[in-house]
């Protein structure tokens, strides 16, 4: 049997991908789209401003067509022989870090479910459960694997890339003062997520409406970029984050959290832990702990 060696959109809808594609190109290029253009594109295109907005932040990822939602595109055995390769070694550099760990994750599966020979919707469904996710997700994530083979493009692999925006964010000087502050006590090398947590402890003191995170991380890249974000200083940092995957612990179903000691100058992982017990002073002192105890064992060489 001839093997296909070139991928092919559906006849029916490569004309309609081409469209949409020269629209969302005029769109994507201004600067900053008002609603009223938001309306015009969303007609041209007979989608919502929601519809657009995934399409817009489609096409800024991609920049092609056939991988536009909506666009079908036959994939071919090539196409698949070539993802189970890139399964096997994925190049995860441009993936957001926080997320490396499971997008790996996502992509050994997406291998395992590659490798057989004439997989069936069984097979699909106990892929998808053992990502915890449903059928279809797993579908539409194992075709964009096919299509892309691009791990940052992956769902979750990478921040999404954002609508710019349409007016500059004001936000009262009292907060923004609170928010330098914190950023002050705190120092560039701290994580954005715990000057926005004390930025809203103190904004709730003060009786002011607490400021976005995405406001507060804004504030913290500029100040980051101001004083040279502490480049070249050794400096370590913790941080928690519950998994959306369902666990058995102690107290029935629950959401592991995990926990993690990084270098912040590199980004690298120093030490970690999960767990179904919610982080607490002594869990995090041992996550330092077991970092110091690594590093001596290793200081020491063999016996």
């Amino acid at each position: 049997m001839a093997t296909e060696t070139s991928r092919k959109q559906v006849p029916e809808t490569r004309g309609e991908a081409h469209r949409r594609a020269a629209i969302l190109r005029r769109y994507v290029a201004i600067e900053a789209p008002t609603l009223d253009d938001d309306d015009r594109f969303a007609a041209e295109l007979g989608v919502s401003r929601d519809g657009l907005r995934q399409l817009a932040r489609a096409w800024r990822r991609h920049a092609d067509p056939a991988l536009l939602p909506g666009a079908y595109t036959r994939a071919t055995s090539e196409d698949r022989q070539l993802a189970r390769e890139a399964a096997a070694a994925p190049d995860l550099s441009a993936v957001d870090p926080a997320r490396r760990v499971a997008i790996r994750r996502r992509i050994a599966e997406l291998g395992v479910f590659l490798a057989l020979e004439n997989p069936t919707a069984d097979d699909e469904e106990r892929s998808a459960g053992r990502l915890g996710m449903s059928t279809a997700a797993f579908r539409r994530l194992l075709r964009s694997w096919i299509l892309a083979r691009n791990p940052a493009a992956l769902a979750g692999g990478s921040t999404p890339p954002r609508l710019p925006h349409r007016h500059k964010q004001t936000i009262p000087a009292a907060v923004e003062a609170l928010i330098a502050d914190a950023i002050e006590g705190l120092g560039p090398q701290a994580n954005a997520l715990a000057v926005h947590r004390v930025v809203a402890r103190r904004c709730a003191e003060d009786g002011l409406k607490v400021p976005s995170k995405v406001t507060v991380h804004q504030r913290f890249v500029e100040a980051r970029a101001r004083s040279g974000g502490g480049q070249g200083e050794a400096m370590l940092a913790t941080d928690h984050v519950a998994l959306q995957l369902q666990a058995v612990g102690a107290h029935g179903s629950q959401y592991p959290v995990l926990s993690v000691l990084l270098e912040t100058a590199s980004g690298h992982i120093l030490a970690h832990t999960l767990s179904t017990d919610p982080p607490t002073a002594a869990s995090t002192a041992g996550l330092l702990a077991e970092f110091l105890d690594g590093s001596a064992a290793s200081s020491c060489g063999p016996a």
